[in-house]
């Protein structure tokens, strides 16, 4: 199978121009899940599902999605008075917002688990202390044990003999 050029856009880069047309152009109807894997690793599929909405491209996976999708998705873009173009922006914006909240969310996990890190060390810290505070004083109170002991002794050998 081959392409008219003059029917296609100019997108440099393009994945899909290293690729036999008959991926995107099936007229057996295989399978379309391989195309559109190209269209996702390509770096102009934007551009392409643009063009293939503003020109309203009936046949073909354009952009990562099949006609039948982007017929759906014009004709609600119809229905709300919303341009491809616009869509697309609009689409775009979300993905920066939704790259945003996400890069925030995990900034948010990372201090509350540096946190938490922080607290456990504290709290390990205020445990070697505390096993420390209660050593020494188990020591003191074995060194007036002793004391006592040798007193005790010493008055006891004091008076029997």
């Amino acid at each position: 199978m081959t392409l008219d050029a003059a029917l296609i856009p100019n997108l440099p880069g393009a994945l899909c121009q290293e690729t036999d047309p008959e991926l995107f152009f099936s007229e057996s109807g295989g399978p379309i899940h391989p195309a559109v894997q190209v269209c996702h690793r390509c770096p102009v599929e934007h551009a392409c599902l643009l063009w293939a909405l503003e020109k309203r491209e009936r046949f073909g996976i354009w952009g990562g999605m099949w006609a039948h999708h982007r017929t759906r998705l014009l004709t609600r873009l119809d229905r709300e008075g919303i341009t491809p173009a616009d869509w697309q922006r609009t689409e775009a914006e979300a993905e920066v917002r939704a790259a945003t909240s996400l890069a925030a969310a995990r900034a948010a996990r990372r201090a509350q688990q540096e946190e938490l890190w922080a607290r456990e060390a504290a709290e390990q810290l205020a445990a070697e202390q505390e096993a420390a505070r209660a050593a020494e004083r188990a020591a003191e109170q074995e060194q007036r044990a002793t004391i006592i002991r040798e007193t005790v002794t010493a008055f006891w050998d004091a008076a029997n003999a």
